[in-house]
């Protein structure tokens, strides 16, 4: 599981981090991709670490590589997820009390 939470520097940041934003991460080419990623090497370090993740998973069924910190396998009692940014880390259960909030209210209705 993973959350990709980087926001787009282009148009003083107010695209943020829309849907598909890690695309151009994942298979490495936010150089191609400008108008969307801006330039310098942040986003360029960042496609790095996630698109090694991505292959090392392809080739073995596992993301953990060199640059990121341990990622482990989601489960329901963890919810272990990367969140992709400057700073990628592992949060268990991201935004889990908002879900668990909107379920109750779905319920509810």
């Amino acid at each position: 599981m993973y959350y990709f939470t980087w926001r787009s520097p282009v148009r003083d940041g107010k695209l943020k981090s829309f849907h598909t934003r890690e695309l151009p991460f994942v298979f490495d080419y936010v150089d191609l991709d400008e108008a969307m990623t801006g330039t310098g090497q942040d986003p360029n370090t960042l496609a790095d670490k996630i698109s090694s993740a991505w292959v090392a998973f392809v080739r073995s069924g596992n993301p953990n590589q060199k640059g990121l910190p341990n990622w482990p396998s989601f489960d329901n009692s963890q919810r272990a997820t990367m969140i992709f940014n400057y700073e990628c880390k592992i949060v268990n259960d991201p935004n889990g009390e908002e879900l668990r909030a909107l379920r109750a209210i779905r319920a509810a209705t």
